[in-house]
């Protein structure tokens, strides 16, 4: 993550005008953002095995609430820079948009 990070910021450096134009919502583009959230949270059915393993069940909900925002902070931030860093010229997948390396080849 923090290798596909430098390469966006060097990106960004390099072409500063990519971000003078962000679209920032397209109504068009809401049933992909849906199915990638829907891919993104589906390992939910790991919650009730985790609640029968816990020592103390009743902190589930503790644990399950702190570990979803940081996950979903995670994602939409390494989502903005990403976008921040391409614009209009990224790719669904952010790797496609790396240069070929070595230090890249290996991710």
């Amino acid at each position: 993550m923090f290798v596909i990070i430098y390469y966006c910021v060097e990106n960004h450096e390099a072409n500063p005008e990519i971000s003078d134009n962000l679209n920032y919502f397209t109504p068009s583009a809401l049933p992909l953002f849906f199915g990638v959230a829907v891919f993104d949270f589906e390992g939910n059915n790991i919650v009730l095995n985790l609640h029968a393993a816990m020592k103390e069940p009743k902190r589930v909900h503790w644990a399950l609430n702190r570990v979803l925002a940081l996950y979903v902070f995670m994602i939409a931030s390494f989502s903005a820079i990403a976008y921040y860093c391409y614009g209009d010229t990224l790719d669904d997948m952010v790797t496609l948009n790396l240069p070929h390396d070595n230090l890249t080849s290996t991710l």
